[in-house]
């Protein structure tokens, strides 16, 4: 993990864990993803990152503990891209998200010809509070110089549609990004119990992760920026929401790229969720 040279953390990520603690993750997307008054909102691209206590979420947290600093369990196991703004009114369980999963919800088993990405998945499956503890949304923006001013805009609609296109195209760099021979090396990994070697150790990335980096590399966006040769993991994207983009930083990002959002953390220490739960 290389280190960023920024000394705060984004203040543009708010923590609400406390005041939807008892909440469900639906209330919470609900709150986050509303439009805002301004109706360029909608074109944000968002990402969405989730942090479960099942059997893979736990072995994938675990797993991304040598991507930090303090050697803890990482708050996340996966993360996607939301395929459609949410207008508002709507039931924000059905927003369409884009993702490639190790272990799909919708009982949608992978298929080699899509490269892994999971067909009609939404926000729904990810609503429980007690698996996915942890939650978080991440909007990125662009940053607008107007003169000593910097405003924050979302980005072009053409540029979320490039994103979204990418992030539908699996098979667009198949060589670069292979997501589903990715899935297998995890898999073997979860049946395993986790006592074969740490695929990360591998150079193996976690296919989420890498779906993220292959979308937003096609808007010249590294999403990724501490991961070593694209052996990346949902942590990454974590830290580069904290440590990367954020406002002031001395180093502009590519586009002058901006991120913001808002995060849940339930379970800072990937508790497995057992049975009798």
């Amino acid at each position: 993990m290389r280190p960023s040279t920024a000394k705060t953390t984004n203040a543009g990520l708010q923590d609400l864990t406390k005041e939807f603690l008892g909440l469900d993750n639906l209330e919470f997307f609900a709150r986050v993803l509303a439009p805002g008054d301004d109706e360029d909102s909608r074109g944000d691209a968002i990402v969405v990152l989730i942090g479960s206590r099942d059997l893979p979420g736990d072995l994938l947290r675990r797993a991304q503990a040598i991507l930090r600093w303090d050697l803890s369990p990482s708050h996340w196991s996966h993360g996607c891209i939301i395929d459609r703004a949410w207008n508002g009114k709507g039931k924000v369980a059905a927003v369409p998200i884009l993702e490639v999963p190790l272990h799909p919800r919708n009982r949608h088993f992978p298929q080699p010809d899509q490269n892994g990405l999971n067909p009609g998945a939404t926000l729904g499956l990810y609503a429980d509070p007690k698996l996915d503890a942890n939650v978080a949304v991440l909007r990125v923006r662009r940053r607008v110089q107007e003169g000593r001013s910097l405003r924050v805009t979302a980005l072009a609609k053409d540029t979320v549609k490039t994103l979204r296109d990418a992030a539908s195209d699996t098979n667009r760099d198949r060589t670069r990004f292979d997501f589903w021979g990715a899935i297998a090396t995890w898999q073997m990994y979860l049946w395993s119990n986790a006592e074969r070697p740490n695929p990360l150790r591998q150079g193996a990335p976690i296919p989420a992760a890498a779906h993220l980096d292959a979308a937003f590399e096609a808007i010249g966006l590294d999403i990724v920026p501490g991961a070593d040769e694209r052996c990346s993991g949902p942590e990454h994207v974590w830290q580069a929401a904290k440590w990367w983009y954020q406002k002031g930083l001395a180093t502009p990002l590519p586009g002058d790229f901006q991120i913001e959002g808002a995060y849940v953390l339930r379970d800072r220490g990937a508790s497995r969720l057992e049975a009798a739960d």
